[in-house]
């Protein structure tokens, strides 16, 4: 049987209905680890997605996440099963270049989740940059976790009057890609268990954000501000993460951190963290000079 003929145009709300149904039924499917919840990017207004439709049927879809600072995440693809992947791919790709151009896109990552969708982004020129691994902390048993804070150091919940100054922490301590948007933390404080800030003589110097899973706690966020760093903040952070679950009676916890980050592999490993076989691959492509060149 031949390939379908699809059309393409940008998704618009008025599309929702029909992406969620192709999602549901796509043979491929693509999904970021996205901060938001559920399926609350479709009504993000500054994504950028495409649809791929036959018939007045959606059977295609690749939407992107907005932009920061240049950088964009492959947020979703959706493929019908009877679609050429690396064909319908690439038309998407291709159709979506100028409008991700046009939102200041220079650079795309893509948190490789699916092995189906590799061949297809090579294609288009994605090489890894960075492996992404996965630490456990499992105790059978209640432990009595100690939160040694650095003298100066006070530890408290968030506050809706502090996203400003945690993402200012958040912009100076990550590499642009993995920097978080007013929206998503706004959001994640939300959905958050955990969203605790260490604050040095009164001023914000570091925080953490965990979220709860089906068995556990995954550590999602930890940071300091770059000029704290090394003063003991990251571990009262971790240590108090890990305090938090012990009251609550769980006995997992989970993070994820770059396999080059060297620190923060220490910082974890010395609370007893040890890494487990779940681990993923960033890769990355630039957008040509111009969004009609390939």
């Amino acid at each position: 049987m031949p390939p379908r003929m699809l059309s393409y145009r940008l998704f618009t709300p008025a599309d929702q209905a029909a992406v969620l149904d192709l999602i549901g039924r796509a043979s491929y499917v693509h999904r970021h680890l996205d901060w938001q919840p559920g399926d609350a990017w479709l009504t993000d207004p500054e994504m950028v997605a495409g649809v791929g439709w036959c018939h007045n049927q959606a059977a295609a879809l690749m939407a992107f996440s907005p932009t920061t600072v240049g950088v964009s995440w492959l947020r979703v693809v959706a493929l019908d099963g009877d679609l050429p992947a690396q064909v319908v791919v690439r038309e998407l790709w291709d159709f979506l270049r100028p409008a991700l151009w046009k939102r200041g896109v220079r650079r795309i990552c893509v948190l490789m989740l699916e092995t189906w969708l590799y061949p297809s982004l090579a294609l288009l020129g994605f090489v890894p940059v960075e492996e992404i691994v996965t630490l456990q902390r499992i105790w059978d048993d209640p432990e009595d976790f100690a939160i040694a804070r650095p003298p100066g150091v006070t530890l408290r919940p968030a506050e809706a009057t502090d996203l400003e100054a945690v993402l200012r922490i958040d912009h100076t301590a990550f590499e642009v890609r993995w920097q978080m948007r007013p929206r998503d933390l706004a959001i994640v404080r939300e959905e958050a268990l955990s969203f605790t800030l260490a604050e040095w003589e009164g001023q914000v110097a570091g925080y953490e954000i965990s979220l709860r899973y089906d068995s556990g706690i995954h550590l999602a966020r930890l940071a300091t501000a770059p000029h704290r760093q090394g003063q003991g903040i990251g571990s009262a952070l971790v240590a108090h993460v890990l305090y938090f679950a012990n009251r609550l009676g769980i006995s997992a916890l989970t993070v994820n951190t770059q396999a080059s980050n060297a620190a923060s592999l220490h910082l974890y490993q010395r609370y007893g963290f040890r890494m487990i076989g779940e681990g993923f691959t960033v890769l990355e492509a630039r957008l040509p000079d111009s969004p009609g060149m390939v």
